[in-house]
């Protein structure tokens, strides 16, 4: 009967194993997926901003503008800006990019 049971609890270690190893490769082959397609995805993103700026350039120099502030200013930061500044340079008059 022990000799049964080493036997047992040697082939479950064996599968454990086994299957300690088929989780690492999975999970390595799901993360290396995920970043192909994740690359693929900021590819067709950057292309898509490209096409979008290249037919507007004043739009694309708002937008980057409208980011680079929101990247700058913390969240919850009241900040007064004057609307003579460059910030409201695109809200002067309806064309936008007035000065």
């Amino acid at each position: 009967a022990a000799r049964l049971r080493a036997e047992g609890r040697e082939e479950a270690a064996r599968i454990r194993a086994a299957t300690d190893r088929d989780v690492t490769i999975i999970g390595a082959e799901a993360n290396e997926t995920a970043e192909r397609t994740r690359g693929i995805g900021d590819g067709e993103r950057a292309q898509i901003f490209a096409r979008a700026y290249g037919r507007d350039p004043e739009f694309a120099a708002f937008y980057r503008s409208m980011r680079a502030y929101e990247a700058a200013i913390p969240e919850g930061r009241q900040v007064i800006i004057p609307p003579e500044g460059e910030f409201f340079r695109y809200m002067r008059d309806k064309e936008g990019g007035g000065r």
